[in-house]
């Protein structure tokens, strides 16, 4: 930044400029200092035009200096990530999900992303899980990834701490009425939180959770201490119990509820070959179909966010024993709801054009406006046709994909507020459009800069 362009020699104001074009509200702050810089281009016998080029030039960066330090910053982001993650993917997903929440990704994501990858992801153990998630070696050198106890839902801070202490003091545990007799921090609640997560399942009398699950009820009641050390025989240690092991979907159902993901497959892979073999739309729509009505009665309804909020009709009734009509009402309203899949995706506001214009005909012609009035100047004159092609080419690819009445919208948003005197500019993305430079959404020449 040329600092004698100021009025005065003075290293003050150039750093000033210097620090505006990079700002978030940059704007406001150019404008302040646009007329010295001018007075200072006058004395050094640079005319008006040039003036011109010169404050277009920096007032442009300006509307995008923030973004693209933001962008070179997230650029500098993405690739350590990408580095770490495809180089140390068992210390980078555990690092992801011992800093949780991030406000990105859920650690159920993050799992099968890492489990894509092939990296192993072991279960919730309380022989082996730390509170927070760890890596352990394998056999063939590899590195695995441990879920901690700090994602077992119910358990408290406390109780996983005094677990853990004990663990390390004493050695392993040997049963569950050794793990309940050794920890009396854990309440009921807590060994049921376990067990239903197969948290348990390394102990040597437990056979899988149901069972881990029948051991707790004994060993979570209260015992007196006249009783505490006597030698009765535990549940475990009795004839087998005829327990069936939870079924798959009761497994799953009881991982997400219990720690909000699963290391085993993902859900929908035990229903993936029948979406599979939908060889048409229709056969995928009606499979689909069929999938979310098994979900809504199965022990996994709670993956649709439907069957969460789902009620039997006599629940509703009494609900709403007020209005009877509203539920007669609901029926009408969703036997006349009509949604396949093709109707997902964007869909904009119509914009009001002229009588015999189209919304694409009216945006060519303001583009047209624009594209004059831009590239009209001596300066410019020789980029005319150039920046016509552009246009051309970005106008039939508007039309095609149904966005011109999102063009005038921003166009007419933008224009309104400049007439008002309001501060406005356009979305730092559009930098690149030569239509949106026409229209003034951007004040970044993209013909000229290209």
């Amino acid at each position: 930044m040329r600092k004698n362009h100021f009025s005065v020699d003075d290293d003050t104001e150039a750093e000033e400029l210097r620090r505006a074009v990079g700002m978030r509200r940059s704007m406001q702050r150019m404008k302040d200092l646009e007329g010295r810089l001018r007075e200072g281009m006058a004395r050094n016998g640079i005319g008006p035009e040039a003036q011109d080029n010169i404050v277009q030039g920096i007032s442009s960066f300006a509307m995008y200096g923030f973004p693209e330090s933001h962008a070179a910053s997230f650029a500098l982001i993405a690739y350590a990530s990408a580095y770490l993650k495809v180089h140390y993917l068992a210390a980078f997903t555990c690092a992801m999900l011992n800093n949780q929440p991030m406000g990105f990704y859920s650690p159920a994501v993050l799992i099968k992303d890492a489990q894509r990858h092939g990296l192993r992801v072991r279960p919730i153990d309380i022989q082996r899980s730390e509170w927070l998630c760890t890596l352990e070696a394998e056999p063939d050198g590899s590195l695995s990834l441990r879920i901690g106890l700090n994602y077992a839902k119910g358990l408290r801070q406390s109780s996983a701490e005094a677990l853990l202490s004990a663990r390390s003091r004493d050695g392993a545990f040997a049963s569950v009425d050794d793990l309940a007799l050794r920890i009396s921090a854990l309440n009921r609640k807590e060994l049921v939180a376990l067990a239903r997560i197969g948290a348990l399942n390394s102990l040597d009398e437990v056979a899988h959770r149901r069972d881990a699950l029948w051991q707790v009820e004994e060993a979570g009641r209260p015992v007196g201490p006249l009783l505490r050390n006597a030698a009765a025989p535990s549940i475990a240690s009795l004839a087998p119990l005829p327990l069936r092991q939870m079924t798959t979907d009761e497994r799953l159902a009881a991982d997400y509820s219990g720690t909000g993901l699963t290391t085993g497959p993902h859900p929908m892979a035990y229903h993936r070959p029948i979406i599979e073999g939908a060889s048409t739309p229709d056969a995928f729509e009606e499979a689909m179909s069929d999938l979310l009505k098994e979900l809504h009665t199965s022990h996994l309804g709670f993956f649709h966010e439907s069957a969460r909020r789902a009620s039997s009709r006599a629940a509703l009734s009494a609900t709403f024993r007020d209005i009877p009509e509203a539920i007669a009402n609901t029926r009408i309203v969703s036997d006349r709801l009509d949604f396949t899949l093709n109707d997902l995706g964007y869909e904009f506001p119509h914009y009001p054009v002229p009588d015999r214009e189209t919304m694409d005909s009216f945006l060519a012609k303001r583009v047209e406006e624009g594209v004059r009035k831009r590239y009209g100047s001596q300066t410019k004159r020789q980029l005319l046709d150039k920046a016509r092609a552009q246009v051309q080419h970005e106008l039939a690819l508007i039309a095609k994909l149904g966005f011109a009445g999102y063009f005038l919208i921003v166009w007419d948003i933008i224009r309104y507020c400049q007439q008002q005197g309001f501060l406005v500019h356009g979305r730092g993305s559009a930098a690149n459009s030569a239509v949106c430079y026409a229209l003034e959404i951007t004040a970044v020449d993209p013909v000229g800069r290209s």
